[in-house]
């Protein structure tokens, strides 16, 4: 047991060795520093390590203690000459103007964006924010320093209750993978394999799916996240994430490398955790420096060397909405099986009305063919007569022709009129004034009442009435 401990601990000395001949040969070449990130106790420390801070650089670090909140992680990032400061949980920022950090922004909440990613575009700081008290969320604001305010920015089909543990920036947009989405009002936790692209030229978010080369190797077989018991933290270099992975259970760590420039996928096992363990990290190009939490010297990691020897595994690939999202879901459901319900439903409400139309006609018809008789017109008039000079309805017109019993509405209608017909033609065939009259209610025009009128026989010339 005792042996292998001493091995281990010579295998991480050669490691780290290696790394940091190899790094401090690569940060030689490099130009200039992109970011710092400053971890919660650790602020400050051995800063003279770096190997391209600035003599006011140094003093920017220092000053950063003055503007630091309870959270303590800080994050710095460079552009063009000019130095942006967040604070984690704070949706603010600072910029290093003379030998002081001016606040630029007086945005007061605090612990709604919590693991957040800041990043520029052209020299304007953004946030999408991270997880807050109850739920992850993809929110997009600006830190404007024209206005001094945190400006939400709507954005199209936001991801929902997501968080990635990936954030990159590439010349289109910003990508986020291998998130959770969470909520715990729903009850709503799991594991997002894919992931998010927002493009920030039409602010609108894609969904991204992550296609894993097959046959995938033993070893790699965690690459499902499915025995990945810790998923740690990320560094951004110019052309790399990096997204650092632990399996407890079977004491491997690895780096997963996405390439920002064709979102390739590749896996490098390493002996144990750095980019995690670290008090600070700093990025220049593609070389991460940064120093251990038990460290007093810096290491060096040359990404760009490191993808030499690390396995292509995977590729990340815009998703392909499937013929249920694209038709069955959300808005198309409303444009398309909607009206397609509509059309069914017209179609036979009026092959419905058609049928019943259908019977009434036939009604009609043999209306037509049997025409009522003298004797029943002579019985409707005696029925008519109590009722001269008043106002009825149409139930007491239906009772005088006997066609309350008549359960279908247009029938009746049409037998009544029929029979109204019958009683003012057979008046005027003796030279009488039609006795019904219809008038329509003065309240509400749509019903119909009946006047009726019944002259008095001795007060025309007398003909015989014809009686069939």
């Amino acid at each position: 047991m005792g042996l292998y401990l001493i091995m281990k601990q010579i295998i991480l000395a050669v490691w780290l060795s290696a790394f940091t001949l190899m790094g401090r040969l690569v940060a030689e070449e490099a130009a200039d520093w992109k970011s710092i990130h400053l971890f919660q106790g650790f602020h400050y420390t051995h800063f003279e390590e770096s190997p391209v801070l600035s003599e006011e650089e140094h003093r920017m670090v220092s000053a950063l203690q003055y503007i630091s909140s309870p959270a303590s992680h800080q994050i710095l990032l460079k552009e063009k000459g000019e130095y942006f400061a967040f604070n984690v949980c704070d949706l603010n920022f600072w910029k290093w103007e003379g030998d002081v950090w001016i606040k630029k922004t007086t945005s007061g909440v605090l612990g709604y964006n919590c693991t957040p990613y800041f990043f520029l575009l052209d020299s304007q700081p953004f946030s999408i924010s991270g997880s807050g008290y109850w739920q992850n969320q993809a929110d997009l604001f600006r830190l404007n320093a024209s206005t001094g305010k945190v400006e939400f920015v709507p954005t199209v089909d936001q991801p929902e209750n997501f968080r990635g543990h990936v954030y990159f920036q590439t010349d289109e947009g910003i990508v986020t993978l291998f998130g959770h989405q969470f909520d715990a009002r729903l009850d709503v936790y799991e594991l997002n394999k894919g992931g998010f692209f927002l493009d920030l030229a039409t602010s609108t978010w894609q969904k991204l799916n992550v296609e894993w080369f097959a046959p995938v190797d033993q070893e790699f077989e965690y690459l499902d996240f499915g025995q990945v018991n810790d998923i740690f933290s990320q560094v951004e270099t110019d052309t790399y994430a990096v997204l650092e992975l632990h399996q407890r259970d079977a004491k491997k760590s690895y780096w997963l490398i996405i390439d920002k420039r064709d979102l390739s996928i590749y896996i490098k096992e390493i002996p144990f955790l750095q980019i995690t363990d670290s008090k600070w990290i700093q990025v220049m190009g593609d070389t991460v420096v940064h120093l251990g939490r038990n460290s007093s010297k810096t290491a060096t990691i040359p990404i760009s060397r490191i993808m030499e020897s690390s396995k292509l595994v995977g590729k990340v690939v815009f998703h392909t909405p499937s013929f249920r999202e694209r038709y069955l879901d959300g808005f198309y459901l409303v444009l398309v099986i909607f009206p397609l319900l509509m059309m069914i439903l017209g179609g036979w409400w009026i092959g419905w009305k058609r049928k019943r139309n259908s019977v009434v006609d036939e009604f009609e018809q043999e209306f037509l063919d049997e025409p009522a008789s003298g004797k029943q017109v002579v019985s409707w008039l005696g029925r008519i007569r109590p009722f001269s000079g008043k106002m009825i309805d149409q139930d007491q017109m239906d009772s005088i022709f006997e066609l309350s019993e008549i359960k279908n509405s247009d029938l009746r209608k049409v037998k009544r009129s029929r029979a109204i017909k019958a009683v003012n033609e057979f008046l005027l065939e003796q030279d009488r004034p039609p006795a019904i009259i219809r008038v329509r209610d003065a309240q509400d025009k749509r019903v119909i009442r009946y006047r009726i009128e019944l002259v008095p026989f001795s007060n025309y010339k007398k003909q015989p009435v014809k009686i069939s």
